[in-house]
This record gives C-alpha cells, structure tokens and sequence, in this order.
C-alpha cells in the first residue's frame, strides 16, 4: 500500500504535510542514488584499469559529490521523522558505506 492517501484533489501521506511528502521523496531519491554509488564500488574498482585516463579523472575528481550528498542525507535524516522503510535503507546504506569506504580509499589514492 502506497505511503500517499489520496483526499480531496490532495496527496497526504498519512498525516504528514505536502513539505514532508516532498522531503520525504527527496530522502527516497538520495538513498536510492548512494546506495547505486556506493554499492557499485566493487565493480568500479575491478574495472577502473581498463578506463581512459580521462574516465578515471573524472571519477576521481567527481568522488567528493557523492561524500557530500551523504553529509546533505544525514542532516535530512536528522531534521526529519522517515519512514521505517527509509530507516532500514538508510542502515543498509550505513552496512555499504563502511564496507566499501576502503575501496573508495584505494582508488582516490591511486
């Protein structure tokens, strides 16, 4: 069932506000985008050797937005009351971020 009720030409999840909907979603999108990043390290460093130099520059280079956005997801967490489900995302998060933290630490020293 979805989170969204509809009633009277509105979206209301469950009590909550259109602004907590909306940072709600966003919450969703971000914890969808870090876990594909970083759940995807191990394959990157498999294969970073057979990229241009150019490819690997750019990831190396573009690595830090990504720490960012784990900083700007943890300040949402905080600010806001998530979902369960966004609770057990954001522990999995947590498991993949420490697990592959020394695959990102390899790569970015190289």
């Amino acid at each position: 069932m979805s989170d969204l009720l509809h009633f009277d030409g509105l979206y209301h999840s469950r009590g909550r506000t259109m602004d907590t909907v909306t940072e709600l979603q966003r919450i969703d999108q971000q914890l969808d985008e870090l876990l594909y990043q970083w759940g995807r390290l191990p394959d990157v460093a498999a294969a970073i050797d057979a990229w241009s130099i150019l490819e690997q520059l750019e990831f190396t280079k573009e690595w830090p937005i990504q720490e960012d956005q784990l900083k700007v997801l943890a300040d949402r967490i905080a600010a806001n009351s998530i979902t369960e489900r966004q609770r057990t995302r954001y522990a999995e998060l947590t498991r993949v971020v420490d697990a592959n933290r020394p695959i990102i630490a390899q790569l970015l020293s190289a």
